[in-house]
């Protein structure tokens, strides 16, 4: 059981995108939502704390790369690199292992060539096809590409997350400049 009063990070991401979800869609907040709102804010009246640290959702590195903004980046990035690891062996003929050493080294040319080339442009070029056009819309996200087979592969291996929590996507939405692959 994940602890209201003490989320990691990921466990914050996920309320405070469930958060937005229930209040776009006009109901009233899960009693989940309130006891983790509810506790935020006490802690933070008394001990005279940011809220956002009470809540889970500073970095506790205290860097910019755990900002909720990056890490909602970095699922639009990494539903964008399942959409290329899907593309790339769109038969699905390769075991997982070798679409991953495949799409590594698709990333890998893609970073070196193509996105220095078209990283100002507002889309992809309109006869680019398959994963070359998801890595484009994955490198717009602006959350550096992992080049590493085994990296991509657990990231591919995680699909769904976006597809599966109504909140990230919602919030997903309205944060990133790049949307979500069809």
């Amino acid at each position: 059981m994940v602890s209201l009063s003490n989320p990691n990070q990921e466990t914050a991401l996920r309320m405070l995108t469930g958060v937005l979800s229930e209040l776009l869609d006009g109901g009233d907040l899960s009693a989940t939502s309130r006891e983790w709102l509810t506790i935020g804010l006490l802690r933070s009246l008394r001990r005279d704390e940011p809220l956002d640290a009470l809540l889970g959702l500073r970095s506790q590195r205290g860097g910019r790369d755990c900002s909720p903004s990056i890490r909602l980046s970095r699922h639009v990035r990494d539903a964008w690199l399942c959409r290329a690891y899907d593309l790339i062996d769109p038969a699905r003929v390769l075991p997982p292992g070798q679409r991953a050493v495949r799409l590594a080294d698709a990333v890998k040319a893609f970073t070196r060539f193509d996105w220095p080339k078209t990283r100002s442009a507002s889309a992809p070029p309109a006869d680019w096809q398959g994963y070359r056009k998801a890595l484009w819309f994955a490198a717009a996200t602006d959350v550096k590409l992992p080049e590493s087979a085994n990296r991509l592969g657990v990231i591919c291996r995680q699909a769904g997350c976006l597809q599966n929590d109504k909140g990230l996507k919602v919030a997903a939405t309205y944060c990133s400049h790049i949307s979500l692959p069809p």
